[in-house]
């Protein structure tokens, strides 16, 4: 993974997750779907 890789995740991560609390939407959605991204980037 590239470090700009990276940077977009953690953009991601902090947008996602706002947007969870706001609609309260669990959490756990968030493990498997980084799990995808993380086997499709490599």
């Amino acid at each position: 993974m590239t470090l700009n890789t990276v940077f977009m995740i953690n953009m991601f991560f902090s947008c996602y997750i706002r947007t969870a609390k706001i609609k309260e939407i669990n959490l756990k959605t968030i493990v498997p779907f980084t799990f995808f991204c993380y086997k499709n980037d490599k």
